[in-house]
């Protein structure tokens, strides 16, 4: 599955699939709203999601206080609410509605694929915030709701991560690392760049993940120019690298396997901390070790190290 599908569409690189619930696009419908808290967000596609949640039979299964309990976990992670509306035998009804038009309504009716008793939750604003916290919720439906198969083992591939990632500043950093071989790397846009990166999933937990290397000169120094390492520093930095692959290097590629992860899942296990032989505690200490302990002074002095009291 490409990563863009499984943002899209369960809010995660790492998509439990043991279970329905998607997230379905709906922000040419919120567009239209006749509500700026909507209709604005919900314009800009490219750096905002209106996203619908549809949950069958919800209508007669859930109380108005379990509906706030919804929106104070979602709130928990960034949103400022959650919207809803709730499939009557006389339609779509909530105070929702009233921002759309009859032929909008209807569409939302068809898109969602919404029958009587449904409730559809939304979540509209910035692309990153909607989709972490409706994949979040997503998870949090399906566990309340019983839904969660405990005795599948649901496996999927990502792949076709982007290449780049862009920060708060307006700079680019690499999603995966610099050494990822790009798929497109003359693509102008550079949130378009993929990298030939894959993870390996299973019920909702990254196993494990790898990529294909950059083996030629030529595409190592220009991405290292996209992520604005210019000449000089790529040389000081890099030159072991970069004058290796002058002479040649053959394509090569890898992955690792989060073993404890697997052997967690497989036991149905809890926690990782079970499968582990001496796992730690919360504050990081060891029980079986009694590390960190005191360190003899003869050991901090042949390493040179002095204790600084503040």
């Amino acid at each position: 599955m490409p990563y863009d599908e499984a943002m899209e569409k369960y809010g995660s690189d790492k998509p439990d699939l043991r279970f329905d619930l998607e997230l379905i696009d709906v922000a040419d419908i919120f567009s239209r709203s006749n509500n700026e808290i909507f209709s604005k967000p919900a314009k800009d596609t490219k750096q905002n999601r209106a996203k619908a949640l549809r949950v069958p039979k919800g209508d007669t299964i859930f109380s108005k206080r379990q509906m706030q309990k919804f929106e104070d976990y979602v709130r928990k992670f960034g949103a400022k609410g959650l919207a809803f509306m709730q499939v009557k035998e006389d339609g779509l009804k909530g105070p929702l509605c009233k921002f759309f038009d009859e032929k909008d309504l209807d569409e939302l009716i068809k898109r969602c694929s919404l029958e009587l008793g449904d409730v559809v939750f939304f979540g509209v604003g910035e692309k990153k915030l909607v989709l972490d916290y409706m994949g979040r919720f997503r998870l949090f439906l399906a566990n309340e709701l019983k839904l969660v198969n405990e005795n599948e083992l649901n496996f999927v591939w990502i792949v076709d991560f982007p290449m780049f990632e862009k920060n708060e500043d307006g700079t680019y950093s690499a999603m995966h690392h610099p050494f990822t071989m790009p798929k497109n790397i003359d693509e102008k846009d550079l949130e378009n760049i993929r990298s030939i990166a894959y993870d390996i999933v299973l019920n909702g937990l990254e196993l494990g993940g790898g990529s294909v290397r950059i083996h030629k000169n030529e595409i190592q120094e220009k991405v290292f120019k996209l992520l604005n390492i210019q000449k000089e520093e790529q040389e000081e930095k890099f030159s072991f690298l970069l004058d290796a692959l002058k002479f040649g290097a053959p394509p090569h590629a890898g992955i690792a396997i989060g073993l404890d992860r697997l052997i967690m899942l497989v036991s149905k296990a809890k926690s990782i901390r079970e499968v582990i032989a001496f796992p730690k505690t919360q504050r990081a200490q060891c029980l079986m070790t009694n590390a960190p302990s005191e360190v003899p002074a003869s050991s901090l002095k042949e390493l040179a190290i002095k204790i600084r009291e503040s």
